[in-house]
């Protein structure tokens, strides 16, 4: 399989593969996925198009990050890459 088009050289790439039935516990690994601040929301947005959803495992709101879940109710982190 080859990166999506646009990719740039040398992306990470990250294999998912299905499980055999539904999530019974606490994830086993939590990817935590970095965006600079400002594509941060538009990553956000580009995974929901590919099926993840917003998850609320306790947020503030106030977070440098935005939790999402997999469509099997995996859940990931996009961060939120402060400026220096």
């Amino acid at each position: 399989m080859r990166p999506p088009a646009g990719a740039p050289a040398g992306a990470l790439s990250v294999w998912l593969q299905p499980s055999a039935g539904p999530k019974q516990e606490k994830n086993r690994n939590h990817p935590d996925l970095v965006a600079a601040a400002r594509t941060a929301e538009a990553e956000v947005e580009r995974l929901r198009t590919l099926g993840a959803t917003r998850a609320d495992v306790g947020q503030t709101g106030r977070e440098g990050f935005t939790v999402l879940a997999d469509p099997e109710g995996n859940e990931f982190c996009v961060l939120h890459r402060r400026s220096s």
